[in-house]
């Protein structure tokens, strides 16, 4: 005979497949736009020197000098370029 408990688990057991599916679709869909959005602005500023390209001294303020992280543009590759990306920069 079926209890309560038996025919929730039943109902959850056959449920289960769909949610796992629509959450590996919204997960590709994350995937999918991210990539895009990696192909359409593959940099950021950078955030050693603010997007600027250049840093001021410590002590001389009115100094600079490029900055080192980006090597004086200003910006840098976003995370996963590399990965999605064919050309070397």
């Amino acid at each position: 005979m079926w209890t309560d408990s038996a025919i929730s688990r039943a109902a959850d057991q056959a449920r289960s497949p769909a949610v796992y599916g629509y959450v590996l679709l919204v997960l590709v869909i994350i995937f999918l736009g991210y990539a895009v959005s990696l192909r359409l602005h593959p940099y950021r500023p950078c955030r050693s020197c603010d997007g600027k390209g250049r840093k001021e001294g410590s002590f001389f303020r009115r100094a600079y000098s490029d900055c080192t992280r980006c090597n004086g543009k200003g910006r840098t590759l976003r995370a996963g370029v590399r990965i999605f990306s064919k050309r070397d920069r």
